[in-house]
C-alpha cells in the first residue's frame, strides 16, 4: 500500500507543475510575443522483481516483473512558434516575420534577447524596450524628426526637420540553433544558455532570419482552446492520482484492522 501512496504522490506533484505552466500561459494570453510553454513527463525508476528470461539452461520466463515508482516533469520550455500578427501602426513597433530576436542591453552590461518589438524613445532619443533597455546596435532619433521608416531588411531611415531623408542605422536580428533552451528572465526578455548554441547575428532576411514589419507586433502564441483542454486533462489526471491515494489508504487501513476483528 505504501508504494501506491508514494507513486500517486509523484503523479500529483507532476500535474501540479503542469498546471502551474498552464496558468502562466493563460495569464500571458495578451502579452506581446509571449511563447506558450510545453511540459514533458518521464517515468521514474523501476524495481525489478523478476528478470525476463531467467537463468540459461532452465525454463525461461518470456516476461519479467517490474514495478514503477511514478512520474516526474522532465522538461518545461517555451514553444517558439510565431504568434498572430497584430497591426498597431506604431512608428517604432516592429514584428519579426520568421526566426530571430532583437538584442537589448541590460543595466549590468549583459545582453538579452526579445521578440517583443514594442519599442519606445527615451529622453535621449534612443530606441528602447518598454523597460528602458536600449536596442543593440544602438539607434538614436535626432530631435525634430518628422518620420521614422523601417524597411523589411531593418534599415532605419528618418525624415528630418528640413524634410530630407537620412539613413541613421541598421536593425539586426540574432538567431539560435535551439531557442527552446533560452532562459526566461521576465519583461519579455531571454538570455541564452549553453544548450541554445552560439548567437548568429544577421541583417533581417539573411542567414535564415526573418524580415521586419513596421507598424505591427507579434501576439502571444497561446491557444486558449488547447490550454483549456489541457487544463481539464491535467485536472482529471490529478483527481485520478488523488483517488488512488484514497483507495490505497483505505486498503492499508483494512489490512491494519484485520487482526483487531
Amino acid at each position: 500500500m505504501i508504494r501506491a501512496l508514494s507513486t500517486a504522490a509523484t503523479g500529483m506533484q507532476a500535474q501540479e507543475q503542469h498546471l502551474d505552466q498552464i496558468a502562466h500561459d493563460m495569464a500571458n494570453m495578451n502579452t506581446t510575443a509571449y511563447k506558450r510553454g510545453r511540459t514533458e513527463f518521464q517515468d521514474l525508476m523501476y524495481q525489478t522483481i523478476k528478470e525476463p528470461g531467467g537463468t540459461p539452461g532452465q525454463n525461461q520466463s518470456p516476461v519479467g516483473v517490474q514495478v514503477g515508482s511514478g512520474a516526474r516533469v522532465s522538461a518545461q520550455y517555451a514553444v517558439h512558434e510565431q504568434g498572430p500578427t497584430k497591426m498597431t501602426n506604431g512608428m517604432l513597433d516592429m514584428l519579426v516575420n520568421g526566426d530571430g530576436f532583437f538584442t537589448v542591453q541590460l543595466p549590468n552590461g549583459q545582453v538579452a534577447y526579445t521578440r517583443d518589438g514594442s519599442f519606445k524613445l527615451d529622453g535621449q532619443g534612443r530606441i528602447v524596450t518598454p523597460g528602458g533597455y536600449p536596442l543593440v546596435p544602438g539607434l538614436q532619433i535626432p530631435p525634430g524628426t518628422q518620420h521614422v521608416g523601417i524597411n523589411n531588411t531593418g534599415e532605419v531611415k528618418i525624415t528630418t526637420a528640413q524634410n530630407t531623408e537620412q539613413v541613421i542605422g541598421q536593425i539586426q536580428l540574432v538567431t539560435f540553433i535551439n531557442p527552446g533552451a533560452m532562459k526566461l528572465v521576465g519583461q519579455n526578455l531571454m538570455i541564452p544558455s549553453s544548450a541554445a548554441g552560439q548567437p548568429v547575428q544577421s541583417i533581417p532576411g539573411e542567414n535564415g532570419s526573418g524580415n521586419i514589419q513596421q507598424g505591427a507586433l507579434e501576439a502571444s502564441n497561446v491557444k486558449p482552446t488547447e490550454a483549456v483542454m489541457d487544463m481539464i486533462t491535467t485536472q482529471r489526471t490529478y483527481e485520478s492520482n488523488a483517488r488512488i491515494m484514497t483507495v490505497g489508504d483505505q486498503m492499508w487501513s483494512t489490512t491494519n484492522n484485520i487482526g483487531q476483528r
